[in-house]
């Protein structure tokens, strides 16, 4: 009985306060670039994109009581250019998308680039260059 009913306890506290993590897929940082991790890094324009995504701080801002669905793994900065490794969890599956940007010199606008069809760090790569 005391088994059962401990059992019981911990599977609600498992339940009532899950935790969520941002996971990276790993990807080095590009060179020249920088690495971030908040949202108070982001130029302004990315910051009103990505309120409310959780950081790789593990800060989520004006989050609502339920778990985060999208999440910023990376931040990857150069001068204007912004790349950002955004993870989106599914009910059933998770995917990870990179994103990259060119942000105007007074950071309210963001120029997104086409999405590349190919793996995450090569993506992050191929940006890079771009940019």
């Amino acid at each position: 009985m005391k088994w059962s009913a401990a059992f019981a306890v911990a599977l609600a506290l498992s339940v009532a306060a899950p935790a969520y993590a941002v996971q990276s897929s790993g990807c080095d940082t590009p060179s020249g670039y920088v690495s971030l991790n908040t949202l108070a890094d982001l130029p302004p324009v990315l910051q009103e994109r990505f309120q409310g995504f959780e950081m790789p701080d593990g800060t989520v801002k004006d989050a609502s009581s339920t778990p985060p669905s999208e999440g910023i793994a990376s931040i990857w900065h150069r001068g204007r250019r912004w790349i950002l490794e955004e993870i989106v969890n599914g009910d059933i599956v998770s995917h990870t998308d990179i994103l990259a940007f060119y942000v105007s010199h007074d950071g309210k606008t963001a120029e997104p680039l086409p999405p590349m069809g190919t793996r995450y760090c090569v993506a992050v790569r191929e940006y890079a260059r771009m940019l």
